[in-house]
């Protein structure tokens, strides 16, 4: 018989877009009574990662797809699990992390950038305290088809090619990469000695959350 202790100290939170200034933000939840509420906003979440897990559900009659994503600190008991569902913002995000040799520890910063007026809800990727890069360029993307109306609104997105895409990055080019804190920390003692890591985590669990 296996021994473990689940810990009670985890945080959840929702990575989402405010729809009223298109900026991101890391929302925490808390459960009040039976009801699961957003908290305190936040914009920057930092840990080691563990995991990244696919999830399906169905929303309005149609299915969707979200993702859980895990950061750890050893030093600390409990987890950061962050619900996202997949749009460009997401999809840019994982192709940051792919673009990584080894993924050790990573800070994911959200913000509004673009050049110009129009700005756009974005998720900034460090890895070991390194900037991150695509690893697939635009071209090599699956695109999002669009159905607009006479007026040039978008009336229907269909993202199924490039979200089937993604969970493969994920399974191929992410989770294959994930190395222990340990050797994160021994690489940044002997490269990086200024770093220091500042968040919680555990390895991913299936908490039964509706978001």
């Amino acid at each position: 018989m296996g021994l473990s202790n689940e810990s009670k100290n985890n945080i959840f939170v929702k990575l989402k877009i405010d729809k009223d200034t298109d900026t991101p933000f890391f929302y925490r939840m808390e459960k009040k009574g039976e009801t699961w509420v957003e908290s305190e906003t936040y914009t920057k979440a930092e840990g080691y990662l563990k995991g990244i897990k696919v999830e399906t559900y169905t929303w309005e009659g149609k299915e969707k797809q979200s993702m859980k994503i895990t950061l750890q600190d050893p030093n600390a008991d409990g987890a950061i699990v962050i619900s996202a569902g997949f749009n460009n913002m997401t999809r840019s995000m994982l192709n940051s992390i792919a673009g990584c040799d080894v993924i050790g520890l990573l800070e994911l910063k959200a913000a509004k950038w673009g050049k110009g007026e129009k700005k756009y809800p974005t998720i900034f990727v460090q890895n070991n305290g390194q900037k991150t890069g695509w690893k697939f360029t635009m071209a090599e993307l699956p695109q999002v088809e669009q159905v607009k109306n006479k007026k040039g609104e978008v009336v229907s997105v269909d993202d199924s090619e490039a979200n089937d895409f993604f969970k493969n990055v994920i399974n191929i080019d992410i989770l294959p990469k994930i190395v222990s804190e340990f050797d994160v920390e021994r690489e940044m003692k002997t490269n990086k000695p200024e770093l220091k890591k500042e968040i919680v985590a555990q390895p991913v669990i299936d908490d039964g959350l509706p978001f």
